[in-house]
């Protein structure tokens, strides 16, 4: 049962919601005989109290609905309009059967289970748990589009014609939008036994197009192999998803994706291609056929794996190639016809300086992620797995010498904030001047400490800054080898710079196995660059603080890109784990999947509110990789990277480069292309 509430009333319901655990109904005879003479035996309820002094009423003893207490038929439909006692009279909007006569009272023993032992239906403990809801319900918002951003009551719970039952009528208000949810007391569930996680679980999936865009989830990982030539069937979506062809002309080891000239309107895209040193780098033209729009501009790096488009117009590219891995710049990318060859990576010199540069400033490590503020600010991490006791992979930040201050496109690789600057790297737990931070303080406040290029070994001969080097002389927090990372863009509106990103940890096998010998669950972290206010302001000025947002599992896997979706703020999150399970039978094929999670509301953790499969690869050669979103947040690219059949035919050009679409956000354009 799902009803809209007119826009008008949102205000109201804002501010007018209460929550409370009543007895069972009792109905008078002719609506016994009503419900009756429709054949049922049960019905369901939804009662929106639109005034404390109803939820008081009702709690302090049993009331006759209609008499002790005034209810009105609430509307109903997407542009139904609310009558003027429906909106400022009644003290109770009823979505049900006509109810009006039936007796109502407090159920004691569930209100103080719900609540706690000093519960008792006191004035100000309405107030209190109206405000609580009021809080916890701001984040259930995507809940709403169904009902085109109109408040709504979703009816679960049923009273049995000849039972007394208990009822938990839970009414959420938010922001002009409210949310009513019933459902019945534990004791009703066959003696409370019932499992919350997976009744959570069910809401996730029964609700995913208004929580994700999309019809609903996929209840498991896609049951390889396939090694057919057509790239759109080597993954699976949900439905209500689609899947195109975008270029096949990519390298078959195709990996990160940045847009260009922006994300609303892209023309172009750039690919790094991960397993090749020819082509590294590729440009692809979305104008050309499929077949045919792939051009390389980059060759001689080794295993370039990250790309971003910088806020000053150029793009980046680096790579995921251990201690000696570098970060490269691209000017004017659009217009460069002839390859540019890295022909020394040490030293960094390549056939074109004007268009592509090395930058020596921000360091060398095993990169896989970025996160670039507007003025040329960076956060990035190192991805190593840690290894017989020793650390895996830390975060740094590099500062600019000169910021970008967001005057048009640089027109010379000099003008990059990137030219110059300083790096630090993370030490969580080490903030106000604490000594606790070491192995086992992973989350929490830290600080940013400078790199010592003193250090021995930490700059080499050819200028390069050794990040590993500095990491196990200054012991900067390491993490389980970090991966991709994406800023938030919705906490980015807010001004607030939250970047996240993935460890992956490390599974023998996917999601279903009855065997497991690693089990070492991947994760996704965040980190908040927080303005400081201490005198004297620590290195940077601000304060890193890193929390928890997912937590992984053996169904969920092996985290590797992560892609925020606009207006959302729903974060994307790729596997890259193995590809079969052990089954009573042996061994089955399954595919690598793709995960999308709520943000965190406004509840005490800083945990994401659930995580859905929206995809899943096929073909159990391949992995999915450098998945991003368009502007509009209703469509993404990814690549189907390294399968078996488009190596087969030649590694350099045979790639998977495709696009999923069919997601509904809350804002954006129709057409992304």
């Amino acid at each position: 049962m799902l009803n809209a509430v007119p826009c008008d009333s949102r205000r109201a319901l804002a501010r007018r919601t209460a929550v409370i655990a009543l007895t069972g109904l009792v109905l008078n005879e002719s609506q016994r005989d009503e419900v009756i003479a429709a054949g049922a035996e049960e019905i369901d309820l939804v009662l929106l109290m639109m005034e404390r002094r109803g939820a008081e009423k009702l709690l302090q003893d049993k009331v006759s609905l209609g008499a002790g207490v005034s209810v009105a038929a609430g509307p109903v439909g997407r542009t139904a309009r609310a009558s003027t006692d429906a909106h400022f009279a009644a003290e109770i909007l009823s979505y049900s059967p006509n109810v009006a006569g039936g007796v109502l009272g407090p159920d004691a023993d569930a209100n103080r289970d719900v609540y706690g032992p000093s519960f008792d239906g006191g004035g100000d403990q309405i107030a209190e748990l109206r405000g609580r809801i009021h809080n916890v319900a701001r984040r259930a918002h995507r809940w709403l589009t169904i009902c085109c951003s109109r408040a709504f009551c979703l009816a679960s719970s049923r009273w049995r014609m000849n039972m007394r039952r208990s009822l938990v009528v839970s009414c959420a208000a938010m922001g002009g939008l409210a949310l009513a949810l019933s459902a019945s007391h534990p004791s009703a569930q066959g003696g409370g036994d019932r499992d919350f996680g997976l009744f959570i679980a069910d809401q996730l999936r029964a609700h995913a197009e208004q929580l994700f865009g999309f019809t609903h989830p996929l209840a498991e990982s896609a049951i390889g192999p396939y090694n057919g030539a057509d790239n759109t069937q080597a993954i699976q979506v949900a439905p209500g998803l689609t899947v195109s062809l975008i270029s096949s002309s990519v390298a078959s080891a195709g990996d990160q994706i940045a847009m260009w000239p922006d994300d609303d309107h892209p023309t172009h895209l750039f690919v790094c291609d991960e397993e090749t040193s020819n082509p590294a780098v590729q440009r692809v033209d979305l104008s050309l056929p499929p077949g045919s729009n792939a051009t390389t501009i980059v060759t001689g790096l080794s295993s370039c794996d990250p790309v971003r488009r910088t806020p000053w117009g150029t793009i980046i590219v680096a790579e995921e190639a251990g201690a000696s891995g570098g970060l490269y710049e691209l000017l004017d990318p659009v217009h460069i016809t002839q390859p540019i060859n890295v022909s020394n990576r040490a030293a960094g010199t390549t056939s074109d300086a004007n268009h592509l540069v090395k930058r020596k400033a921000v360091g060398s490590l095993s990169f896989e992620s970025f996160a670039i503020a507007e003025d040329g600010t960076m956060i990035y991490g190192d991805e190593l797995a840690p290894s017989n006791g020793n650390s895996g992979g830390s975060l740094y930040k590099f500062v600019p010498a000169i910021p970008f201050t967001g005057v048009g496109p640089i027109l010379t690789l000099n003008a990059s904030p990137l030219a110059a600057g300083t790096v630090y790297g993370l030490r969580v737990a080490g903030a106000n001047g604490s000594s606790n931070w070491g192995q086992g303080a992973e989350v929490g406040k830290g600080q940013w400490v400078e790199i010592d290029t003193t250090g021995a070994g930490v700059l080499d001969a050819n200028g390069n800054i050794i990040l590993r080097t500095a990491q196990l002389l200054q012991k900067f927090t390491g993490f389980y080898r970090p991966e991709d990372m994406d800023l938030d863009p919705i906490a980015l509106q807010k001004g607030q710079f939250r970047a996240c990103w993935a460890n992956t940890g490390r599974l023998d096998f996917g999601g279903g196995s009855l065997v497991e010998h690693s089990g070492v669950n991947g994760e996704v972290l965040c980190l908040v660059d927080e303005p400081a206010t201490a005198n004297p302001l620590p290195p940077t000025g601000t304060v890193p603080v890193v929390t928890r947002f997912v937590v992984g599992s053996q169904q969920a896997g092996m985290f590797d890109n992560v892609a925020f979706q606009p207006h959302t703020g729903n974060l994307v999150v790729l596997e890259d784990g193995p590809t079969s399970i052990v089954t009573k039978t042996g061994t089955q094929p399954r595919g690598n999947d793709l995960w999308i999670c709520l943000p965190d509301g406004d509840d005490d953790d800083t945990l994401s509110d659930g995580c859905v499969r929206f995809a899943s690869v096929r073909d159990t050669t391949a992995e999915p990789s450098g998945f991003i979103f368009t502007g509009s947040g209703r469509s993404a690219f990814v690549n189907i990277q390294h399968r078996a059949v488009n190596d087969a035919a030649g590694a350099g050009n045979h790639g998977a480069l495709l696009m999923i679409s069919g997601f509904k956000a809350d804002k954006g354009a129709d057409d992304d292309r």
